[in-house]
């Protein structure tokens, strides 16, 4: 899949759980309740934020912005990617990073 919609700063970044972190987590449906042991916060994620955390934490390593939506798009056979999903998974990748619960890396 092909994805050109994410042009600028995304483009060649990728993301990963942020280094130096340990978090604890649990799912529960489409949410995910995550305690960042760094700053002993507790975050409540609902979907797709809960979605992108959680590919993350479960990858071998980073993924790039355009294989997280493809995880978001997950179960939504024949969809098609367009500019508010691309508008929509930067947004939520920006919110994890203000968390300080991802973090950008090289691919």
């Amino acid at each position: 899949m092909s994805l050109p919609l994410f042009e600028g700063s995304s483009e060649g970044s990728a993301w990963r759980v942020a280094a130096r972190q340990r978090l604890d987590w649990r799912a529960w449906g489409d949410e995910l309740v995550v305690y960042d042991d760094r700053t002993a916060q507790t975050h409540l994620l609902h979907w797709p934020a809960a979605a992108a955390l959680a590919a993350l934490l479960r990858s071998n390593g980073p993924l790039s912005t355009p294989e997280l939506l493809g995880h978001l798009l997950e179960g939504d056979s024949g969809a098609s990617v367009e500019e508010a999903d691309a508008d929509a998974t930067r947004a939520v990748l920006d919110g994890l990073q203000k968390a300080g619960l991802i973090e950008r890396c090289s691919p």
